[in-house]
This record gives structure tokens, sequence and C-alpha cells, in this order.
């Protein structure tokens, strides 16, 4: 999608120059952002929640017991 918007952009700076009617690259800069503002909105939503289900399997489960060489708290996972 950047390759796109890159595109775009440069040919509406081309056609601004020549006087060309800019309205169609204009249409397509935003159309570009539109459609990667989904796909990165999706990408961020499904990367939070692999990262809450793999948190949700391992799970918190620790114990603090004492040490069995000398005085101290051992945490034990």
């Amino acid at each position: 999608m950047a390759a796109v918007g890159t595109g775009v952009g440069i040919y509406l700076w081309v056609s601004a120059e020549e006087g060309d009617s800019t309205t169609g690259p204009i249409i397509g800069t935003f159309g570009g952002l539109v459609v990667s503002k989904i796909f990165n909105s999706r990408a961020l939503k499904n990367q939070r929640e692999a990262v809450l289900k793999y948190n949700s399997k391992v799970g918190t489960s620790f114990r603090v017991t004492p040490s069995e060489s000398g005085i101290s708290l051992a945490i034990h996972f």
C-alpha cells in the first residue's frame, strides 16, 4: 500500500505541475489512505487478541517459598 500511495503522490505532483486535473489522484490518495488504515487497525486488533490469548494460556501461576539455601524467599514459576 505504501508503494501505491507513493506512486499516486508522485503522479499528483507531476499532474499539478503540468496543469492537469488532480481530482483522480487525490481520490486515489485518500482511497489508499482509507484502505491502509483498515488493514492497520485490523492488524493491531489481531495482535492484541493474540497476546491476550497467549497470556491467558500461560497464566501467572507463581508461588513464593522459603529458599532452600539460606534465609531468603524464592519465586517458583
